[in-house]
């Protein structure tokens, strides 16, 4: 994934490594995950290829906490995403009601327990449907939402 952001970047792997202030064969190997780039290269990638999924994606994949609990990133269309979030939003306002039924006693009867599951996977989707949104349109904040070190390392390009 890395290399892939690099080349559609459009960037050599020696301006690359540059940029991101690696030696050349550094880079070669964390493009090769051995090792796998620690995490701040993979937020100068993030910043030096305009690739804001890097940070997502790495902490699914080579992370044990992202593992479990980072939602997934999706390589789709953003107006998709839009759509599913339509979608996602009128299914959690209809099943609001027995949300609040069933935490209105402060506790999770036996009874209720398949529901509140249903109810929690409901939310989680949107919350994944938001996160690939969010992603999907961080390209287009300006630059001056970046750190200092993300906005000199975007002057350098």
């Amino acid at each position: 994934m890395y290399k892939a952001a690099r080349l559609k970047a459009g960037l050599s792997r020696e301006e690359a490594a540059h940029r991101l202030h690696i030696g050349s064969r550094t880079l070669v190997n964390y493009e090769n995950l051995a090792p796998v780039p620690p995490a701040d290269v993979v937020a100068n990638m993030r910043v030096v290829y305009s690739a804001d999924e890097l940070p997502a994606n790495h902490c699914t994949t080579n992370c044990q906490i992202g593992q479990i609990y980072a939602y997934k990133f999706r390589q789709t269309d953003l107006a998709l995403d839009a759509l599913r979030l339509i979608n996602k939003l009128k299914l959690v306002n209809e099943v609001k009601p027995r949300l609040v039924e069933i935490l209105m006693d402060g506790r999770i009867d036996e009874h209720e327990h398949s529901d509140y599951k249903e109810i929690i996977d409901a939310l989680y989707k949107l919350g994944e449907t938001i996160f690939n949104m969010r992603i999907k349109s961080s390209t287009h904040v300006c630059i001056e939402s970046h750190s200092k070190e993300q906005k000199e390392l975007l002057m350098a390009k």
